[in-house]
C-alpha cells in the first residue's frame, strides 16, 4: 500500500518487495510477472490514473534493478477502477491504494 498521493513505498511495502524480488530471482519457471496498480478516488481521475501508472512502473523498475529480466515483467496502472473498499473512510482509501502482483508459470 501507499500513502495518499505518493508512489513511495511504505516500510512494510519495502519488506514485501524485497521478499517478492528474492522469490522471483529464485524461481526460473516464472514466465511473467504482472503488476497492477490502483489508487483511491481522491483527486482527479486523470491524476489518479497517472499516479497508479507511476506506482506500477516503480515496482517494475525495482524488480529490474534487482536482477529480474525486464521481458518477464508487465506493469499497468488502473487509477480508480476496481475499488475493493469504500473511499468514504481512511481505511477504505488506504486499501484502494494498492498494487497486485501476479506470477504466471507455464
Amino acid at each position: 500500500n501507499y500513502q495518499s498521493n505518493s508512489d513511495e513505498f511504505t516500510k512494510s511495502s519495502e519488506k514485501r518487495m524485497a521478499m517478492i524480488s528474492q522469490y522471483l530471482s529464485l524461481d526460473p519457471d516464472l514466465e511473467l510477472v504482472l503488476i497492477d496498480a490502483y489508487s483511491d478516488s481522491y483527486g482527479g481521475r486523470w491524476a489518479n490514473l497517472q499516479l497508479s501508472q507511476r506506482r506500477a512502473e516503480k515496482i517494475r523498475q525495482y524488480f529490474i534493478s534487482n536482477g529480474i529480466d525486464a521481458s518477464r515483467i508487465e506493469a499497468k496502472g488502473y487509477g480508480e477502477k476496481r475499488q475493493i473498499a469504500s473511499n468514504k473512510t481512511t481505511l477504505g482509501r488506504g486499501a484502494n491504494r494498492r498494487v497486485v502482483i501476479k506470477m504466471e508459470k507455464p
